[in-house]
């Protein structure tokens, strides 16, 4: 691909900065005002980047000159720096205006997606040239070369996002994370249940279950306008399984059996224990209405009634991983018959853009997973059995790793502390700008980052996504879905200490009719705070113009709350969340857990230190310790050949007796 500089203009006493060059997924993440003495910003400033500024060649924050006697600014308007990448050699190389310079990077490590990357001053203004459509070359790429539009996926989507994006703060519009594609491989791995023997109390439920799970996709074929006939018409929405379980033809009878036992066994193998509670004296069913459900043959669906069966926390957990085994058992099936990734559906090439893991799923088929599993689940209890969710802290580990590989693709803000409110009453809004996973709500001032809001006692959270508040951990439901557009009105009252929220000048009540979504709120300083998924999007309205709030009228100020701007004109500061590794000198720590014994270097070995952990513990339960050694190692300014790095690795064998 190609740059090509359109403007520069100098803006401080320091030259304008502008390097071109790949960055690399697996660590590529530029922050504001950087980390301690590490985590820069530029391209090239750490080890997974590289860049090119017109005269050096940039990596780990070193630079080596490969164009002497070049003038400030190295880069001027109307230059072309072309940027080629093999992935094969692995080399890196650039031209200038066409001509190749002399110099390049090699033998960089290939885990990762590299991906273009420009950085620059304000007042500077680039293009990227990257063939075809989006921009012709203005050289003929080397031999061998290709354009990078020749990399996108056929209807892809090209665009230029930025590294790191808070999102539109002149509009008070904030945004989680932005989503980075990695095309990594996708290779599904069901739950293996291959060793799974089902109990004979279970099988009893197992053709129950069956004819359940026919009932409910009947029942959903019909609202769909399908209808029963003899010969299956997907066109005039006719289909013959539209009758009794018992008169389904044994192929289609075998299916439903199937996923029955193969979810039982997946509910067994995922550790849960399946008990006979005493079954209840009366099961329910769902009394439709004959019209459209009464089909010609005298059919009409009854499953089961699971409207007064709710999960708790570990049900809804099992409802997730059976909805995620079931897309990966479909995709594992898939490959076996010779199937792959394609953006769009085509069975004659085998193409279905549904092979992608679970978490990049289309929502419609997560939905219809999920509404299965829950299904499945809330059937079983229904009938009197109980789920008992595994035990031991092998569980607990795996869950709480997943637990935070799922907040990983979160970013929490909240106001800065000296906003903080003690007394009153204050309320503030929260537009929905994008159809995802988003929390709102207040957090203490003493509140601990690195969490979404609602994950611990120092915040309260409205989920309207997953319709559900959240506290300590605990979601229940509350509340209705918020949509795009829709505004969500957060109230605090630190006189009665309660917390409530309004979606669209509605307030919302809980499942008693309570307008209080939080009580007893304790804490001495509150500050607005917000958890948003990646790439979402929210507008917040403090009301420093109080005209600018939408509902406050209808709901709010007749109550005597106040806008939680009122009385200002600058915009509010934000504070957010990031993960840094601090480390800390073990010998600093009175006690510290972690033993160094230093061994000195004996006639023909070199000193050594030796690392213990002193406290004992269980292997599934270990408490990991990460550590560094902080002995800097310095760099030469060139590297060494090949056959000079053979000849001292083979005398350090020989010294060591290897």
């Amino acid at each position: 691909f190609e740059v090509t500089l359109d403007h520069i203009e100098q803006t401080t006493h320091m030259t304008p900065h502008l390097r071109i060059g790949w960055a690399n997924t697996a660590g590529y993440i530029p922050y504001p005002g950087g980390g301690e003495k590490w985590g820069g910003n530029g391209v090239g400033d750490d080890l997974y980047s590289f860049g090119f500024d017109g005269a050096y060649l940039w990596s780990g924050g070193r630079k080596t000159i490969v164009m002497p006697n070049s003038v400030e600014p190295y880069i001027k308007k109307g230059d072309v720096i072309g940027v080629a990448l093999d992935l094969t050699v692995p080399i890196m190389t650039f031209t200038f205006n066409g001509i190749p310079i002399q110099g390049c990077f090699r033998d960089f490590n290939l885990d990762g997606m590299f991906f273009p990357c420009i950085s620059c001053s304000s007042k500077l203004s680039c293009r990227f040239l990257l063939g075809g459509d989006h921009g012709r070359l203005k050289y003929v790429p080397p031999d061998e070369f290709s354009p990078l539009v020749e990399c996108l996926l056929p209807q892809q989507v090209l665009s230029i996002d930025p590294c790191f994006y808070f999102g539109n703060l002149n509009k008070v519009v904030l945004s989680g994370p932005w989503h980075v594609e990695d095309d990594t491989a996708f290779v599904p791995t069901p739950v293996d249940t291959s060793m799974i023997n089902l109990p004979s109390y279970i099988e009893n439920i197992r053709d129950r279950l069956a004819e359940n799970i026919h009932e409910m996709w009947a029942m959903n074929k019909i609202e769909a306008g399908w209808m029963y006939g003899e010969r299956r018409d997907d066109i005039r929405k006719i289909h013959p399984c539209l009758i009794q379980f018992e008169r389904l033809p044994p192929a289609e009878k075998r299916y439903d059996t199937q996923l029955a036992v193969q979810t039982l066994k997946t509910i067994l193998a995922l550790g849960y224990h399946i008990s006979m509670d005493k079954p209840p004296s009366r099961i329910k069913n769902i009394r439709l209405p004959n019209e459209p459900f009464m089909q010609s043959n005298g059919y009409k669906p009854a499953p089961l009634d699971l409207s007064a069966i709710n999960l708790n926390p570990k049900m809804e957990e099992l409802v997730d991983q059976l909805a995620e085994n079931t897309h990966n058992l479909w995709a594992k099936e898939r490959i076996q018959q010779h199937w792959t990734y394609g953006l769009n559906e085509d069975p004659d090439m085998l193409r279905s853009p549904h092979l992608v893991p679970y978490s990049k799923v289309d929502e419609a088929i997560k939905k219809a997973n999920r509404d299965t599993a829950s299904e499945t689940v809330r059937t079983l209890l229904v009938y009197g059995y109980n789920l008992d969710p595994p035990t031991g802290e092998q569980h607990e580990a795996l869950l709480a790793e997943g637990l935070r590989l799922r907040q990983q693709s979160f970013r929490t803000y909240r106001v800065e502390k000296n906003y903080a409110v003690t007394n009153g009453k204050w309320y503030f809004e929260f537009e929905i700008l994008t159809a995802g996973p988003m929390r709102v709500g207040w957090a203490r001032a003493d509140c601990p980052p690195g969490s979404q809001i609602g994950s611990d006692e120092y915040s309260w959270a409205f989920d309207g996504f997953n319709e559900e508040k959240v506290y300590l951990g605990t979601a229940e439901s509350f509340g209705r879905q918020w949509q795009v557009a829709d505004v969500v009105g957060v109230f605090l009252d630190l006189q009665d200490h309660t917390i409530s929220f309004s979606l669209n000048g509605e307030l919302l009540m809980d499942a008693l009719g309570g307008e209080t979504t939080f009580a007893d709120v304790q804490g001495d300083g509150f500050v607005p705070a917000f958890t948003l998924g990646v790439g979402q999007k929210a507008k917040l309205t403090f009301g420093q113009d109080v005209n600018t709030l939408k509902y406050f009228t209808t709901c709010g100020l007749q109550e005597g709350y106040e806008p939680f701007c009122v009385n200002m004109n600058r915009p509010v500061t934000y504070w957010y969340t990031r993960d840094q590794p601090i480390f800390e000198n073990t010998d600093d720590y009175a006690d510290t857990r972690i033993d160094v014994t230093r061994i000195p270097a004996g006639s023909d070995t070199p000193p050594c230190l030796k690392i213990s952990h002193n406290t004992f513990e269980t292997m599934e339960k270990a408490n990991w310790e990460f550590l560094r050694l902080s002995l800097p190692v310095i760099c030469q300014s060139t590297f060494i050949d090949e056959s000079e790095k053979v000849r001292r690795w083979q005398e350090i064998k020989i010294r060591q007796h290897r």
